[in-house]
């Protein structure tokens, strides 16, 4: 009872997986203003979580935490540094990144 190469049975047909340039995800990443950036880095310095961020402005709470995570705006990244510190950083790097 070996597999033979190609034949048998398969199961269903799945779709392909997506690739980082067609998810969904990575879309609304990039289309996060500048705006919204400086009120995210502003809200996480006020102690805000992701999901009342993602509310107030809009947008996923996964985006925010990404956004977050790319630029050391998480909690660990904030209690690590202090608070100041970490905002200060994220404003200090001339651009946020997406």
């Amino acid at each position: 009872m070996g597999h033979k190469g190609g034949q048998g049975n398969q199961g269903p047909s799945c779709p392909p997986l997506p690739t980082a340039c067609q998810s969904p995800y990575r879309e609304e990443v990039l289309t996060v203003t500048e705006e919204q950036k400086e009120k995210i880095i502003r809200f996480r310095g006020m102690g805000h979580g992701y999901g009342n961020i993602g509310k107030e402005l809009g947008i996923s709470k996964d985006t925010v935490k990404s956004f977050c995570r790319r630029n050391r705006l998480t909690r660990a990244d904030i209690q690590a540094t202090g608070q100041e510190d970490a905002v200060n950083a994220a404003w200090g790097s001339g651009s946020a990144q997406r």
